[in-house]
């Protein structure tokens, strides 16, 4: 472990960092208030981190103020906290290669984005852990509740 007086091999620089999370290929990083809203969920991989590591972002969806990203086990699940829905990716790679998420959590669809409260609706989810049975979603403001996904 390093102690206080040691030096980083390196630093990378990430804009207004929300959470981080890694399943040990990926570095994902939510930036909630980034500026460039195309920019909120960036990716780095951890064979390529240096201090001049550029990220790739998240394409093919549009996502509001995500308040976390969560890489598990090559899976991918971001809480779309501005938009009321967690997004799924059964693999991460898909994720950054722009293909749609496999599962929409909270809406019907990417066109849905209402916040409600009620059986497989969220309402501005938040922090999420999975545990290996179960996605965990915490949501942030209104509702207060910790919501059980089973991924089955």
């Amino acid at each position: 472990m390093p102690k206080n007086t040691t030096n980083p091999k390196f630093t990378i620089s990430i804009n207004v960092p929300t959470r981080l999370s890694s399943d040990g290929t990926y570095l994902v990083a939510a930036s909630t208030e980034e500026p460039n809203s195309h920019e909120r969920i960036k990716f780095y991989r951890i064979d390529q981190l240096s201090s001049s590591a550029q990220p790739t972002f998240l394409a093919g969806v549009r996502v509001n103020l995500p308040e976390s990203a969560l890489a598990v086990n090559g899976h991918l699940f971001v809480a779309d906290t501005g938009f009321n829905r967690v997004l799924v990716w059964d693999s991460i790679s898909d994720a950054v290669a722009g293909k749609a998420p496999d599962v929409v959590l909270g809406e019907e669809d990417l066109q849905n984005t209402v916040a409600e409260i009620g059986v497989d609706k969220l309402f501005m989810p938040s922090t999420m852990s999975f545990d290996e049975s179960y996605l965990w979603v915490g949501e942030f403001k209104f509702s207060g509740r910790v919501l059980r996904f089973n991924p089955s």
